[in-house]
């Protein structure tokens, strides 16, 4: 009997576990293991600060700055082969219209050899810089600092990426509040026509009060279906610029941000400090062309005739030494190079004053858009609360017969449209204290 039981125990315990990886299984994915399992698809919820990841880390323009790195990463090692020994390889075959001879008789009667006019040679020449005014590693700081400056124009680029998202965000943002508001109307229709039909049913209302209802709710019904094909439209592009495949079911959520931040240096200032720093190490540079160069060498070789010129036969030879090489005159190229270094490094200077004159102008404005629109929405809100009593009187009236129908709807689309109104403003409100982030350099919102 215990074994009998036993055995049922067991079965029960198999059964529930199988139950339950069933129950698991049947269960949706959560959206953060869906967003791992394949990044290019995302979860029903959207935020801006996720778009704004997105964008940046898929877009084509990240693969540009892994093709500079490599690109300097060839730069710096071909500089550095300069410190190391260069091997040359030199052949000659040389006709002498005349050679060297002594115009006198030697005593004993030896006579001195005529030399070949015909000479061959061939050489292996080494040359090892020993020093050469730092030249090497100021070009390979220049070159670093370079990769900066390319790298953060990257970064520009990417930054200016923000614009694009935000206009489409958004735009989709205002559409999503407008399909919910739109519903709400439709709700608010359809519990208008029963409350219709049973005062047709009484005798107060006639029955074409009834069909004035049912043609508002198909109007209402095509701009909610019109709203939802502009959302969906809004929300691919967004997806395209993100490089992800957004449901179209997608949920937007409402960034909050303060309501002036503190300005925060954008990318541009970085940049403009970093080609002055590459314009620098360029002048170190150009400084360092006229400075003495010290390098040794030796050179082994094989030919007619060798280190002795009064030998007629193939020789092998050999020499070694140091040698000095000092360019004292360059007629004026290195300060001229200089100034043109200085000349862009005031180019750069300005750039950097006409992007600063252009953000005040943009803050200026954003500033003036921002108190505008708080006007509006208090505004706003004082429109919905007239309307909403009007709404209210006017239904009451309707239904004792002292207005008609078609008045009453009037009024009920004179406070949806008066909601709407007020939504646009706020997400206008949200976009323009978004853009003032985002032209500030401000990044990061509460999810």
């Amino acid at each position: 009997m215990k074994r009998i039981y036993s055995l049922y125990i067991i079965w029960i315990l198999t059964m529930a576990t199988i139950q339950a990886q069933t129950t698991l299984k049947s269960q949706p994915t959560p959206p953060k293991a869906k967003a791992l399992q394949k990044k290019t698809r995302v979860v029903d919820s959207l935020t801006l600060q996720y778009c704004y990841d997105q964008t940046v880390k898929n877009y084509p323009l990240q693969t540009q700055k892994k093709l500079l790195y490599r690109q300097n990463s060839l730069k710096q090692a071909s500089l550095r082969t300069a410190q190391k020994p260069q091997l040359f390889l030199n052949a000659s075959a040389v006709y002498l219209s005349d050679v060297t001879s002594l115009p006198i008789d030697l005593p004993g009667g030896v006579s001195m050899p005529e030399l070949s006019k015909d000479r061959y040679q061939a050489t292996l020449d080494i040359n090892q810089t020993l020093y050469n005014g730092r030249l090497t590693k100021k070009q390979m700081q220049a070159e670093s600092q370079q990769l900066k400056a390319d790298q953060q124009q990257i970064e520009v680029q990417l930054y200016q990426l923000k614009g694009q998202v935000n206009a489409y965000y958004f735009n989709t943002l205002l559409l999503q509040a407008n399909e919910q508001t739109l519903a709400v109307l439709e709700k608010n229709l359809q519990n208008n026509l029963q409350l219709i039909k049973a005062r047709i049913k009484n005798g107060v209302l006639l029955p074409s009060d009834s069909s004035l209802i049912k043609a508002e709710i198909i109007k209402v019904h095509q701009q909610i279906e019109e709203v939802e094909y502009n959302r969906r439209a809004s929300l691919a592009t967004l997806g395209k610029l993100m490089r992800v495949d957004l449901p179209l079911n997608t949920y937007l959520k409402v960034p909050r941000s303060n309501d002036l931040p503190n300005p925060v240096k954008r990318p541009e200032y970085q940049l403009f400090e970093l080609q002055k720093q590459s314009l620098h190490s360029m002048e170190k540079v150009v400084g360092a062309t006229n400075k003495p160069r010290v390098s040794a060498f030796a050179q082994l070789g094989y030919g007619r005739p060798g280190l002795n010129q009064l030998s007629n036969d193939f020789e092998g030879f050999y020499q070694f030494g140091v040698r000095l090489n000092w360019r004292i005159w360059d007629w004026g190229n290195r300060s001229r190079d200089l100034q043109q270094l200085r000349i862009k490094q005031a180019m750069i200077q300005n750039q950097q004053e006409v992007f600063q004159a252009n953000l005040e102008v943009q803050t200026q404005k954003y500033a003036h858009q921002i108190e505008q629109l708080e006007r509006l929405i208090q505004r706003d809100e004082e429109i919905i609360d007239l309307r909403q009593q009007i709404v209210k009187s006017s239904k009451a009236q309707m239904k004792n017969g002292v207005i008609t129908t078609t008045q009453y709807l009037e009024q009920l689309n004179e406070a949806s449209r008066a909601q709407i109104m007020k939504q646009t403003h706020q997400v206008q409100l949200l976009r323009v204290k978004v853009e003032y982030q985002t032209l500030q350099g401000k990044q990061g919102f509460k999810k």
